[in-house]
């Protein structure tokens, strides 16, 4: 079975994380299970202020696989494998407002090491890194590396003023693969994969 949520939030609120904490009890799922249900949740939006949208690790930006885009206002949506007792993001899209965009291409893959990915302005957080490089130095080791995460939420760059939402992906750390999101001729999004069709609880 697989049904809508229509749930949209802000940097106070975040619906994947509330659907996320309130899917998680005892007992867990058996090692091998495949999922009993999909819920997709739209749970907010980036903005994208140059012409870059890029994902990564939480923990790496900007880095990881970057696209050129319009700018523009990105709405994220999240596709949840249900586990009985334990719900996990198979994959996030994030699309250019007003667009209906199709799957393209393989974009490549990219490295998480803290079971959290993000999405991000990439021009606004590389002028950081590159005309400031020891106050982005000094955010990643005190504001970045020291923060309390969430299973899904938004780190604030207050440098820049650059809001980055974070999700939980599929198991946890991994390679997981991008691919473009096309309409118009142009690229309008990301569509990130953590977890196979139907993949067995791990």
């Amino acid at each position: 079975m697989e049904h809508e949520v229509d749930w949209r939030t802000d940097v106070t609120e975040n619906k994947l994380r509330e659907f996320l904490d309130s899917s998680r009890s005892q007992p867990r799922p058996t090692t091998g299970q495949t999922p009993i249900d999909r819920v997709t949740i739209q749970f907010g939006s980036v903005i994208v202020n140059t012409d870059t949208l890029g994902i990564c690790d939480v923990s790496q930006v900007p880095s990881g696989i970057v696209i050129e885009c319009p700018s523009g206002e990105y709405e994220l949506e999240a596709e949840c494998y249900v586990y009985g007792n334990d719900a996990r993001v198979a994959r996030v899209t994030a699309k250019l407002t007003g667009t209906q965009p199709a799957p393209g291409a393989l974009l490549g893959t990219f490295g998480v090491d803290m079971a959290m990915a993000a999405v991000f302005d990439n021009d606004a957080l590389m002028a950081f890194v590159e005309d400031r490089p020891k106050e982005y130095a000094s955010w990643i080791n005190n504001d970045v590396m020291m923060y309390e995460w969430e299973s899904a939420g938004t780190l604030v760059c207050e440098p820049v003023g650059v809001e980055i939402p974070y999700f939980e992906v599929g198991f946890g750390d991994g390679r997981y693969r991008a691919y473009a999101l096309e309409g118009d001729d142009q690229i309008v999004g990301i569509e990130a994969v953590f977890l196979d069709e139907n993949a067995p609880y791990f």
